[in-house]
């Protein structure tokens, strides 16, 4: 009997050192893409939205068409009926998609490891039956250095979702088009020039939920000053290296 147990736990999958793992299909090794681009010589912009896709999404990726240019979207669960159309539409215009968060509540998700895997496994699942395609990028609801979370329990999902082959991505560039409900166009695009300045690598954090109409408003002007100056616009997965909080 001893040996028939020892047996048993050499093939099964291994969930931190002691447990089976209970989420054998959640891995990433073979879907990661980073690095594919080396651009450490040209002046380069990322452009990220969180917590969509809603109806914002689809003004934003109007305009992403109308520029020709592509952004990351980290979505969360599901919202309205019109949900799965938009993930397919961001993968057929040339975007890519990244996990959040499938709930988003915070105290659920950053209670422990386990929690963190399993609300991220769901969405993986949920976006896998809609698009076919799985992700192998994620960003940290509130990012890698948020204050929800104790930091020992972020540095052990950390290294949790690395073992499991995902690549998380920060930003540089805050828009902060969530600190207030009436944000203007204006302030957004200021708070992205100014973080931009000077930089070379630049990772802008926008948001596409509900309610987001002066984010919308305000991607033109980003786009084009960002062009003006000489930017090239790519998705975060081709970074050589990607932005994350130390």
């Amino acid at each position: 009997m001893l040996v028939l147990i020892l047996s048993t736990a050499l093939i099964l999958p291994v969930f931190g050192s002691v447990t089976a793992d209970p989420y054998p299909d959640f891995y990433a090794e073979k879907l990661v893409k980073t690095g594919s681009g080396d651009f450490s010589e040209k002046k380069c912009v990322y452009l990220s939205f969180d917590d969509g896709p809603s109806a914002c999404t689809d003004k934003i990726l109007d305009i992403l068409s109308e520029k020709g240019v592509n952004a990351t979207f980290f979505v969360i669960g599901p919202e309205g009926e019109l949900t799965d159309e938009r993930l397919l539409r961001i993968i057929k215009e040339g975007n890519e998609i990244g996990l959040h968060s499938y709930c988003h509540k915070y105290n659920e998700i950053y209670a422990g490891v386990d929690s963190f895997l399993s609300d991220l496994s769901t969405e993986q699942d949920w976006i896998y039956s809609v698009t076919g395609e799985r992700c192998g990028i994620f960003r940290f609801p509130g990012g890698s250095a948020n204050r929800h979370a104790d930091k020992s329990t972020v540095s052990e999902i950390k290294d949790e979702m690395s073992r499991r082959g995902f690549v998380w991505y920060d930003w540089n560039a805050d828009s902060e088009d969530s600190i207030h409900k009436y944000i203007s166009a204006w302030e957004i695009t200021q708070n992205v020039f100014r973080c931009a300045k000077d930089k070379d690598c630049v990772v802008v954090r926008l948001h596409d939920a509900s309610g987001h109409d002066a984010t919308v408003e305000a991607l033109p002007g980003i786009i084009d000053g960002f062009l003006e100056q000489g930017y090239s616009f790519h998705l975060l997965s081709e970074m050589e290296k990607p932005m994350q909080y130390r």
